[in-house]
């Protein structure tokens, strides 16, 4: 698996975190991966 590095703004990151945390992911870095696995339709999401 390869390393993606994203710049997001203040505001969509704070938010990105705020889910993040509301569905009890520890880390905000797991909660965001989670998010775009999601987005992406990922059927590691589904399995």
């Amino acid at each position: 698996m390869s390393t993606m590095h994203l710049s997001l703004p203040d505001s969509l990151k704070e938010y990105l975190d705020e889910q993040a945390s509301e569905c009890g992911y520890g880390a905000s870095s797991e909660g965001r991966y989670r998010l775009l696995q999601i987005a992406a339709g990922s059927p590691r999401y589904f399995a």
